[in-house]
C-alpha cells in the first residue's frame, strides 16, 4: 500500500476517548517502542486497515444479498 505524503497542516484529525486501562497499555507500548502514542495508534490502524476494509466489504455484500432476498419475497 502506498501512503501519499500529505502536508501536516491538511491532515484530518480524529479525537478518541480511551479508558484508563487502554491508556496505560498504550503508554507502555509507546515507551517500549520509543515512540509517541499517536505513532503507535497510526501504525496499528494502518496495519489493521486491510482487514477492516475486507470486513466492511463483506458486510456490504451481505446487506445487499439480504436486501435482494427481501425484495424477492414480496
Amino acid at each position: 500500500m502506498v501512503n501519499p505524503v500529505i502536508p501536516e497542516s491538511s491532515r484530518p484529525r480524529l479525537s478518541i476517548e480511551l479508558s484508563p486501562a487502554v491508556t496505560l497499555l498504550l503508554d507502555h507500548v509507546a515507551e517500549v517502542m520509543g515512540t509517541t502514542k499517536t505513532q503507535v495508534i497510526i501504525s496499528a490502524l494502518v496495519d489493521a486497515l486491510p482487514g477492516l476494509i475486507e470486513r466492511a466489504d463483506l458486510l456490504a455484500k451481505r446487506s445487499q444479498a439480504l436486501g435482494a432476498a427481501s425484495t424477492k419475497r414480496k
